[in-house]
């Protein structure tokens, strides 16, 4: 799984800041850069989404409920998404407007959603994958990776070769750009 392999990428052990700065010089090709790392953090790869959003009058919304990657800015706009939902329930409880069964259906409405939003994201994850390996960014040793990008330069068939998998790739990223329907739940 992609994931695996950007896990293992990134891994830095006991040294972080020395490990991502010289990592980062590897990536460059270049040891006389001088980088200088402010703080590092660990951050995983997540599938989760909780069974239910709310309990009784315990409601619970964003990061609470659901962690993935962050790709599409679906984090954020389920978020927002969410917090409406509850929001426009609650003051039509408050307002007597109708009862309060309404507000059992904030889970029940919001955590299909949930599931949707980290499947999308776990998979414009692995839809990068093909176009980053096209390029050598998954490759470990920075000479591999500086041998596929110059076959980049090449004048014949290893070019086209090259060429065409990175625009693959690229091309297997379109839900990202062009998939329109879940931000709007």
């Amino acid at each position: 799984m992609a994931g695996e392999e950007y896990t293992r990428l990134y891994s830095w052990g006991n040294d972080p800041k020395r490990k991502a700065s010289q990592h980062a010089r590897d990536i460059i090709g270049d040891d006389s850069v001088d980088i200088e790392i402010l703080d590092v953090s660990k951050w995983w790869i997540n599938k989760t989404v909780a069974e239910y959003y709310s309990d009784g009058n315990i409601f619970c919304l964003g990061d609470m409920v659901y962690r993935h990657p962050p790709f599409n800015g679906l984090g954020s706009n389920t978020y927002i998404q969410d917090a409406y939902n509850l929001a426009w329930k609650i003051l039509y409880v408050m307002s007597r407007r109708v009862g309060r069964g309404l507000l059992k259906t904030y889970s029940v409405k919001r955590q299909p959603v949930g599931v949707d939003i980290i499947t999308r994201t776990n998979q414009g994850l692995r839809d990068h994958h093909l176009w980053m390996r096209a390029i050598g960014m998954t490759e470990p040793d920075v000479e591999k990776r500086k041998a596929v990008l110059a076959e980049f330069k090449d004048k014949g068939e290893v070019r086209r070769r090259r060429r065409q998998q990175f625009h693959e790739g690229i091309e297997n990223t379109g839900t990202e750009f062009h998939g329109l329907g879940i931000e709007m739940n």
